[in-house]
């Protein structure tokens, strides 16, 4: 593991794909929520990239709500980052379509993060320790 910071605003761009090569990928917009615990994307993302239901699990919403989540394995791409694996998400059942994806702490655990709240930027720094050798001159 290599030692890298990288900058974004509060938006960071994602990218979703199933296994299935003939469906196309999804683009969307992922949301840093430190008051997640998991990965949560509309659940039409998931219908419309064909994916397969492994789990599901009751969740409770912000505001208070219960409801239930599937899980799902896809593809998930950041290149901001420099991220790309199979990854679990949940799908949650929006009343309006978004192409939002919230970043929770499933996801958040591989880096520490800083937050400078008046310039709106984050810092992404990857967790675990630094490999002096590959930057050494």
């Amino acid at each position: 593991m290599t030692f890298k910071i990288w900058v974004t605003g509060p938006y960071i761009g994602v990218t979703m794909r199933g296994s299935d090569p003939s469906i196309p990928e999804e683009r969307g917009t992922g949301i840093i929520d430190t008051g997640a615990s998991a990965i949560c994307m509309d659940r039409r993302i998931a219908r419309r990239l064909g994916l397969a239901s492994i789990d599901r699990k009751p969740m409770e919403m912000a505001d208070g709500a219960s409801t239930e989540a599937v899980a799902y394995m896809v593809q998930m791409s950041i290149p901001d980052l420099d991220y790309s694996e199979w990854t679990k998400v949940f799908g949650i059942d929006m009343k309006f379509p978004t192409s939002r994806i919230l970043l929770g702490r499933s996801f958040l655990r591989r880096y520490h993060l800083t937050y400078d709240g008046p310039r709106e930027i984050f810092h992404y720094q990857l967790a675990g320790p630094t490999h002096y050798e590959e930057h050494d001159g």
